[in-house]
């Protein structure tokens, strides 16, 4: 379950926070052109303890970079090349650590 809305601690005019229950974290997305950005990688956390790899090991044996991770863990953009890697690395689908949750489309006063 996802709930939406505003952050009270801290909320800039292109920014929106979502807080995914029951962690209770505050995932920031940046307005993109047509909304907001609505790819998350909750899953991938959870699909690296399934399958035992850890973070030290994406980067040390797989040679995943640091700041791809931290790109990750803060739902920015990655690359197609580096979601390739995740999957092969561990065998599974993009689904498996990627979701996507349609934006709601803006309303006229909401542009505003």
């Amino acid at each position: 379950m996802i709930l939406f809305g505003y952050c009270s601690t801290y909320v800039k005019s292109n920014t929106v926070c979502i807080d995914t229950f029951p962690t209770s974290s505050c995932i920031w997305l940046k307005k993109g052109f047509k909304g907001f950005i609505m790819i998350i990688y909750n899953k991938l956390w959870k699909t690296l303890e399934k399958r035992g790899i850890s973070q030290y090991r994406l980067i040390n044996t797989y040679q995943i970079s640091p700041g791809q991770l931290t790109r990750l863990h803060r739902n920015e953009s990655v690359t197609t090349h580096t979601l390739d890697r995740l999957c092969d690395i561990l065998q599974c689908d993009l689904s498996d650590i990627v979701e996507y949750i349609p934006a709601k489309p803006e309303t006229d006063e909401e542009a505003l």
